[in-house]
């Protein structure tokens, strides 16, 4: 187990949170998780695949095949877009879930001869995908070819995210046997500027300008990225350290700005004072951007090409149910996305924590277990905090709960007014109004009245407080309300307990916990809810 206290006075916090966030990860209890990647601020760039068909004509036909799939003919005619459409969005690979052609593509008409294909949708975006091919064609023929390449980003300017696993697997395996990703939105960009030099081969040279300043020359070579940034930091608007660069292709070079730039809005490159021919023209990918104003923390079960899925979520219908003859319930409602999504499109859909900070300072805790990752925050009088990771189910073990995956938290996104509780595989969750964290959390004891509400005959209520308890969470199963028909869907990990308490704590204050002969030190690290706080054990 890792446990940080401290204090972040930053004009980025949310750089400054992920960055000791990663000095706790992979420590002793905690091996199994890791920092898996950044995923750059900037809008991706879609995959386009056109299509070139010779002699085409009356008569003629052709058919499209993707992942080994063939689409039906495509008979001539002037402008075939909607058939291009239709044909390709009755392939399995562009029809998952009912949904429509444009979540995966769109088509565009150059000529009667050239089409393009756009992979725009929100799964797709940025995504490199198979080639198509022209087949069975018939009085024609055709060839594909990828025109523009895809290149996956947060797809939000404002923001570049960190991504951490929580693995299933290996040394301090979680509960589950499953790994999960856990992903913290910053809101710090670096400006990166795209270099594109035209009729550049040998002994050919460029200067770059920034601020009227001209850099030295710098000559032809198969990679001058090295060069790039020794010429940008011998200018007087640089130190060492500002600058990076990327090369794209022996044509093409990527700028971010770093150090005493990062995360700033900087003034445009130009190509100057080129020899042998050599030109080239600068656009700005990415602008530079700092909201200072704090992060946001979401969840997902699965990672790969820069997109999740199945994420936490606000979904608010309710989940089908059965039971078995013992009473068992088993869940289950296609609802649980199997689509994969952006940065961009997981932060309207997901729940997350996003707590409003202070560039002026806040404290922080943070407790990382193999299981779950919780933090809290502190502003003035102002406390938040958050749990994502594992409960413990209570669902049969031969029931649908491979991964009791959640995510609770005191803050939420403007969609979600009452804040996050999560989808579970195959389960939609709801969101609730007036308990920890915004789940429904009681205590785990006898104390739990049935049908003993005359409002509400199928409330599960408590009867009666106790100081400490486990946190127990209610999932709605049939009804349009999440506090009625609620069935018990598990606890919070042993390391987090709900107290409830009279009197008045903050953030930071210990509670003696006697579970046995000896007592163990808790840390409050929840704010209140009807006087109720979460404890978490100071180790």
């Amino acid at each position: 187990m890792a446990w940080s206290t401290g204090t972040i006075t930053n004009a980025s916090p949310g750089a400054a949170f992920s960055e000791i966030l990663k000095t706790v990860v992979g420590g002793s209890g905690v091996a199994n998780w890791s920092f898996v990647e950044n995923i750059r601020g900037g809008t991706s760039v879609n995959e386009v695949q056109t299509i070139t068909l010779s002699d085409w004509g009356a008569g003629d036909s052709f058919k499209l095949t993707y992942n080994g799939h063939e689409t039906v003919a495509i008979d001539y005619a002037s402008d075939i877009t909607t058939a291009i459409i239709n044909a390709l969005a009755a392939l399995a690979d562009f029809s998952l879930h009912g949904m429509t052609y444009s979540y995966w593509f769109t088509v565009s008409r150059t000529s009667a001869t050239v089409y393009t294909v756009t992979f725009s949708g929100a799964s797709l975006i940025g995504q490199t995908m198979l080639p198509l091919t022209v087949t069975s064609a018939v009085g024609c023929s055709g060839s594909v070819a990828v025109t523009t390449s895809a290149e996956a980003r947060s797809n939000a300017p404002a923001y570049n995210v960190d991504v951490f696993k929580c693995a299933g697997t290996g040394t301090d395996a979680n509960d589950a046997g499953q790994d999960f990703y856990v992903f913290v939105g910053r809101y710090d960009v670096n400006e990166i500027q795209r270099i594109v030099l035209s009729s550049w081969d040998e002994t050919d040279t460029i200067k770059l300008t920034y601020n009227t300043h001209e850099t030295s020359a710098i000559t032809y070579s198969a990679d001058i990225s090295a060069d790039i940034i020794a010429a940008l930091e011998g200018l007087a608007d640089f130190e060492v350290g500002d600058i990076g660069c990327t090369k794209i292709d022996v044509n093409t070079y990527d700028v971010e700005f770093k150090g005493l730039k990062a995360y700033t809005d900087v003034l445009a490159l130009t190509v100057t004072n080129g020899t042998g021919g050599a030109t080239g023209a600068v656009t700005e990918r990415v602008k530079g951007a700092n909201s200072g104003t704090g992060f946001w923390i979401g969840c997902a079960e699965e990672y790969s090409n820069k997109k999740f899925r199945k994420m936490c979520s606000y979904a608010t219908s309710s989940a089908v149910y059965s039971t078995d003859a013992d009473g068992n319930i088993e869940y289950s409602n296609t609802a649980w996305s199997d689509l994969w999504y952006p940065m961009s499109v997981l932060y309207g859909y997901g729940a997350y924590f996003y707590p409003t900070l202070n560039t002026t300072g806040f404290t922080y805790q943070i407790k990382l277990t193999k299981d779950f990752l919780l933090i809290a925050v502190r502003v003035g009088t102002t406390e938040n905090h958050a749990y994502f990771g594992l409960m413990d189910s209570l669902v049969a073990s031969d029931k649908n709960d491979d991964m009791p995956l959640l995510a609770l938290s005191t803050t939420n996104n403007g969609a979600n007014s009452s804040k996050g509780f999560s989808n579970l595989p195959g389960v939609v969750s709801y969101p609730a109004t007036a308990y920890l964290g915004g789940a429904i959390l009681t205590s785990w004891t006898n104390l739990i009245g049935v049908g003993t509400n005359a409002t509400n005959q199928n409330d599960i209520w408590q009867v009666n407080r106790i100081p400490i308890y486990r946190g127990m969470l209610y999932h709605n199963v049939s009804s349009s309300l999440f506090y009625q028909c609620g069935a018990v869907r598990g606890l919070l990990k042993e390391d987090v307990l709900c107290f409830y308490t009279g009197g008045t704590v903050v953030l930071g204050d210990t509670v003696a916990v006697n579970d046995d002969a000896t007592p163990t030190t808790y840390v409050v690290i929840g704010a209140s809810e009807n006087n109720n706080y979460l404890i978490v054990k100071a180790e």
